[in-house]
């Protein structure tokens, strides 16, 4: 976005797949910070609801996860993530 720029001394991680821990340093840095809950922000796809739920080790709120895909209804986030992909979001952070 022209004109932000990250803080001085800011972690700045980039990254190419739909997951920020693939092929990256966020994981080492996250570890390094002793970060133990992230909150997720940004345009995703499908995919990318389905990889912030299942993010290994780390506590991700589900209303978090809805209200920021625009879910103002947890229930039928829910609902609608159990059509997408065939469990509940619940059982699908379980299977981590």
């Amino acid at each position: 976005m022209p004109g932000l720029q990250p803080a001085d001394g800011a972690v700045v991680i980039h990254k190419g797949f739909n997951s920020a821990f693939e092929k990256t340093a966020l994981q080492e840095e996250l570890t390094r910070l002793g970060v133990g809950r992230i909150v997720l922000a940004g345009a995703a796809t499908d995919l990318g609801i389905r990889e912030e739920i299942q993010q290994k080790g780390y506590s991700v709120s589900l209303l978090d996860v809805a209200l920021k895909y625009q879910f103002s209804n947890p229930g039928r986030f829910a609902r609608m993530y159990k059509q997408t992909f065939g469990v509940l979001p619940s059982q699908a952070r379980r299977r981590r």
